[in-house]
């Protein structure tokens, strides 16, 4: 405790005789977190809307009811808009078989008829134009009726691929007339995985579950582009280094009294590194208060991402990681003295 005490009043001390220092230090440090932050969003933004897939794969126990299945899908909370896709079958997919499916794609990639919505409720059937080859008078399919899963139903529609080239059923029609214990969900990242995954978790219908989630932090695409980021920022940064072990080197004085007094070297070292930590963590801190209301201010242009401050807290505490280590490197190399006082006969 007495270290951290000397440390803060090193810093106060440094505050009342070397102010413009400690400024220039500080003002560098937190326009280098908000630039950083900033282009970190730029990017975020950048990758979430061209990444904007979650997966949730669901299997249920066997002979479940219908109602309960749908109230399993309704207590997921997602809405149309936020669902990509939606599958659902007997068993896991396979070729050829007969689902339940809603893409939203499909709608504007009709070869022929129309789609369906994703909580239509009626027998209408869709199929990917390889499989029109094997119906009789497949020049014109939609508007005929074809017996499948042992019913006769009417294509509705033709689309130019499936993922296993299925007949393709309104979901909510299957799971209401068909046995279904699977269900795959693709949905926009930008929904609460983990409250999906907590709804789950306590529905006893549900067997188990498997979540696919999508982060920015293992897309090489991103982490190319923050690389780059701090590359851009290096430069302030290794300024900012440069005048904080100058800033270290004007306590040299101090630190040999310490030395006299009965501090040890690790001593020495862990005082000159918490004044060095304290200041660059009030500098990452005010930046990320800056990149707030910032980020608040410009919500509307859509420039940066703005749907949770997690990735910038992260980014935030990769950089405070960087510049510890560098604040023990320059501790170490500002306390390197072993001259303590020179004794002239």
């Amino acid at each position: 405790m007495k270290k951290v005490y000397l440390a803060i009043n090193n810093i106060r001390l440094m505050l009342k005789n070397k102010s413009i220092m400690m400024l220039i230090i500080f003002t560098s440090i937190t326009l280098s977190v908000l630039g950083i932050l900033f282009y970190s969003g730029y990017f975020l933004y950048d990758y979430y809307q061209s990444q904007t897939e979650n997966q949730v794969e669901i299997y249920l126990q066997k002979s479940t009811q219908s109602s309960d299945i749908i109230r399993v899908i309704e207590e997921l909370s997602l809405k149309e808009k936020d669902i990509s896709d939606m599958c659902v079958s007997n068993g896991k997919l396979s070729e050829g078989k007969l689902i339940g499916e809603y893409n939203k794609t499909w709608k504007e990639h009709m070869l022929v008829g129309q789609c369906y919505s994703i909580n239509d409720n009626r027998p209408y059937l869709l199929m990917a134009e390889y499989q029109v080859d094997n119906i009789e008078g497949y020049e014109k399919p939609v508007g005929k009726n074809i017996k499948v899963g042992g019913k006769k139903i009417r294509i509705g529609g033709i689309i130019p691929y499936s993922q296993y080239d299925n007949y393709i059923l309104p979901v909510y029609y299957y799971i209401n007339n068909y046995p279904t214990d699977y269900i795959m969900i693709k949905y926009n990242n930008r929904k609460n995985s983990s409250k999906i995954e907590k709804t789950l978790a306590q529905n006893t219908i549900v067997k188990k579950y498997n979540m696919k989630r999508s982060t920015p932090f293992l897309s090489e695409d991103f982490m190319g582009a923050f690389v780059q980021i701090l590359l851009i920022f290096a430069a302030v940064i290794i300024n900012v280094l440069c005048m904080t072990y100058a800033w270290l080197s004007t306590f040299n004085r101090k630190f040999k009294i310490y030395a006299i007094c009965g501090a040890t070297k690790k001593d020495i070292i862990h005082i000159a590194l918490t004044q060095t930590v304290i200041l660059m963590f009030s500098g990452v801190l005010v930046g990320n208060i800056l990149f707030a209301i910032l980020k608040m201010t410009i919500r509307k242009y859509e420039i940066v991402y703005q749907q949770n401050y997690l990735p910038y807290i992260i980014i935030s505490g990769v950089v405070i990681i960087l510049l510890v280590g560098f604040s023990y490197i320059l501790a170490k190399k500002a306390t390197k003295s072993e001259i303590i006082y020179n004794i002239v006969e």
